[in-house]
């Protein structure tokens, strides 16, 4: 199953799950809205039974007179009812009848008349035409105290029953316990609960229908997309970097494009560096073994006599050779992070003071003049052998490349809270696009140079690498000399210089 096919099902699985919990949600709130309806009906139907017991107690203040005319009672609820409302009927039964009340003896009082309410003989009220009090005609009803003990009524509760309340002169006297409303209700509400219903349905699939369309519609760029990119990748697979077309949008999929285009640029570039670091490898190893060949072939032919001279020369050769091995060791250690690095207080006063005098001598050979001036006692947290390299590198570059007669100058100050190393050294200079490439591999400026002028051509990439693992930073820029000026900084040592790398071991 491929990637489109199961983002349109997953994506149209989401829509048919939120259409079922819609039309789950409505069927619930619509149901709860129906009831709360009936009910609200019901508390209507009920409402002269609720004004006749309010009107009754604020008369009688108690409840007396229905525990004492139960059948009365029942008669005048089913009196204030329709006839033709459909309940659950059932004769109103106190929930205990008392004892038939003895006529009073001679001497006794007659009690008070406290009979129901209304017109009518016995205190009954009369019934609307077309209503009679046949028990089916209207509902059972109970009435309950404040405390919900029954007073009148069936003894055993509705299934379904809603509690109205009942108040006299502001006062909470009981509650109107009655039937709850039929859900099916009447033909009316069902045809409007059927509209209603088939119009949520056509509704619901209307939505499942827009939300396949939406997911096709969003899909398939998506997809389309994703391919088009699958493509630049086999692309960066066969080395085709170049010419990634970039379509004109500002959405992620458009920076998703942009970034490969810059991949594909980093990526020619990188490939670029590799094949030229090859070729000029392998022309750095084939120099030094081309002149040894031929100078032992030489001697085996009796062409060259086997003396010192000879020798030296093949030891030279040699040199350059083992030089070029560990510059490039150096330069794998430290793209592997494994450039090692002992570090302690060093004092770059002290060093250069050190390794004045063969400086002198490598720059009085090469015929330039050299000039040091230092700050005392400046103190860093760092490798001393690897400063010394950084200087032997940069003096030895400014050696070859100047030409004689010229003169190289070294300075060591202290700028705010960093250690500064300048080398300078007059003509020939380097252009500005030739400075920004200075730092890469076997790169020259003059490319015409052999490896006697030239050096291997990674000096300042070493010398790059040991400066930024001090935490440093190495510059180049014109020299007022006429050359070039090469700037190196390390922090100052300072007390939380050692703190910052405790516990840190040598790499290697």
């Amino acid at each position: 199953m491929n990637l489109q096919t199961r983002t349109f099902l997953t994506v149209l699985f989401s829509a048919a799950m939120l259409v079922v919990l819609l039309a789950l949600g409505l069927k619930l709130s619509m149901d709860r809205g129906l009831v709360e309806y009936l009910n609200s009906k019901q508390k209507v139907t009920f409402a002269p039974v609720v004004q006749m017991l309010e009107d009754l107690y604020e008369r009688d203040g108690n409840w007396n007179e229905v525990r004492s005319n139960p059948d009365r009672y029942d008669a005048m609820v089913r009196s204030l009812l329709p006839r033709n409302q459909s309940f659950p009927g059932g004769s109103l039964q106190p929930p205990h009848r008392p004892d038939r009340q003895q006529r009073p003896g001679p001497g006794h009082p007659q009690p008070p008349d406290r009979r129901m309410p209304g017109p009518g003989p016995e205190g009954r009220r009369p019934l609307p035409p077309g209503q009679d009090t046949h028990p089916s005609a209207a509902p059972a009803v109970r009435l309950l105290d404040v405390d919900k003990s029954l007073i009148a009524g069936p003894v055993l509760p509705f299934r379904e029953s809603i509690n109205i309340r009942l108040q006299a002169r502001n006062k909470h006297i009981g509650w109107l316990n009655v039937p709850g409303a039929d859900p099916v209700g009447d033909d009316f509400e069902l045809d409007v609960i059927k509209v209603v219903q088939e119009s949520l349905v056509l509704l619901l699939l209307v939505l499942f229908v827009v939300a396949l369309l939406a997911t096709t519609l969003m899909v398939r760029p998506l997809v389309q997309s994703l391919r088009q990119i699958a493509v630049i990748l086999h692309r960066f697979a066969d080395r085709q970097y170049l010419n990634v077309e970039v379509p004109a949008r500002q959405d992620e999929i458009g920076q998703v494009y942009r970034d490969l285009s810059q991949l594909g640029e980093t990526l020619s570039e990188a490939e670029t560096m590799r094949q030229r670091w090859f070729a000029n490898i392998s022309h750095e190893l084939r120099t030094p073994l081309t002149v040894m060949k031929s100078e032992v072939e030489a001697m085996q032919d009796g062409v060259r006599p086997l003396n010192r001279e000879q020798v030296q020369i093949l030891a030279d050769q040699i040199n350059q050779l083992h030089h070029l091995v560990n510059d490039l060791s150096d330069l794998a250690n430290a793209e592997a992070g494994s450039l090692r690095f002992r570090k302690e207080v060093a004092d770059i006063a002290e060093l250069i003071s050190t390794h004045e005098p063969q400086w002198q001598l490598m720059a009085a050979n090469a015929g330039l003049l050299l000039s040091v001036s230092t700050t005392p006692e400046v103190l860093v947290w760092a490798d001393a052998i690897r400063i010394q390299q950084v200087l032997d590198n940069l003096l030895a570059n400014a050696c070859k490349y100047t030409e004689v007669p010229g003169q190289i100058r070294l300075s060591l100050t202290t700028e705010y809270d960093q250690a500064l190393i300048v080398t300078e050294d007059s003509a020939p200079g380097v252009s500005q696009a030739d400075q920004t490439r200075l730092f890469d591999y076997l790169y020259r400026a003059d490319s015409s140079r052999n490896r006697d002028t030239g050096g291997s051509g990674l000096g300042l990439g070493i010398v790059q690498r040991i400066v930024e693992g001090h935490d440093g930073r190495v510059s180049v820029r014109d020299s007022v000399l006429g050359g070039l000026c090469v700037e190196v900084r390390f922090p100052l040592f300072n007390d939380n210089s050692g703190d910052n790398e405790a516990g840190q071991q040598p790499d290697g």
